[in-house]
């Protein structure tokens, strides 16, 4: 089944449950979205999104360093 297709499918769903159904669904899409995650190296997806969004509001303040700065200062390590 396509993404669209179960999307579409859970949205009748919801519609249609009652406040346990909803309840339950609340309960796993809140454990799925909070705890921590293995393929993200142990963080929740939350952590993992908020992470992504200040990075971006990083690079957009030119808060980050070129290639050439960096390999400016890996040179400088390694004489060190």
């Amino acid at each position: 089944m396509v993404a669209t297709d179960l999307k579409s499918r859970v949205h009748e769903y919801v519609e249609e449950a009652n406040e346990d159904v909803l309840l339950e669904l609340h309960r796993i899409l809140e454990k799925y979205y909070n705890e921590p995650n293995a393929e993200l190296g142990g963080i929740s997806i939350n952590q993992y999104n908020e992470e992504l969004d200040e990075a971006e509001a990083e690079i957009d303040r030119g808060e980050f360093y070129t290639q050439e700065e960096v390999e400016a200062m890996s040179k400088k390590w390694m004489e060190e």
